[in-house]
């Protein structure tokens, strides 16, 4: 029985190192936690995603509670993020939310090429981000914001900026 247990604790210690300074996975690929909050003009946007997108892969889609606040369910990989704000519901590519919270917040930060928002999380942390905005903010030169498409009211196209 000492001999079993003497061979599972340096595994043990090793699983709670990881935990501790972050997860790596087999490949060597180093993955944190990472949360914060949204706000806009000072108030909290609530049921919104808040999605990282690297452009080198990965990233995520975390909700934000009633207070705005996001949290990854899982670890993600370290790195630069390009960060946007969606709908729950929308499917990717789909253009301007006409309804709810994000239909207040300037369109630009629906597209993570086009928001200006960027993060960095690091293995070092604590990865903690506010990301406030303002429904004033001016979008980058050049962007074009999404135009209805010919499925319907409803339905959008996505426009790209560099058209």
């Amino acid at each position: 029985m000492k001999r079993f247990t003497l061979q599972l604790l340096p595994a043990f210690a090793l699983l709670a190192c990881s935990a501790l300074i972050g997860c790596s996975a087999a490949d060597g690929v180093q993955k944190v936690d990472v949360q914060g909050a949204v706000r806009m003009d000072g108030e909290p946007l609530s049921n919104i995603i808040v999605r990282f997108y690297s452009p080198t892969g990965g990233g995520g889609g975390f909700t934000t509670t009633a207070d705005g606040q996001f949290k990854s369910p899982a670890p993600i990989k370290v790195g630069a993020y390009n960060v946007a704000f969606v709908a729950p519901a929308a499917a990717p590519g789909m253009g301007t939310p006409t309804t709810g919270i994000l239909a207040k917040v300037p369109p630009h930060y629906w597209s993570v090429q086009d928001s200006g928002l960027e993060v960095t999380v690091t293995s070092s942390g604590p990865n903690e981000f506010a990301l406030d905005i303002s429904a004033s903010d001016k979008p980058p030169a050049g962007f074009r914001a999404p135009r209805p498409s010919a499925k319907g009211p409803t339905a959008l196209a996505p426009v790209s900026s560099d058209t």
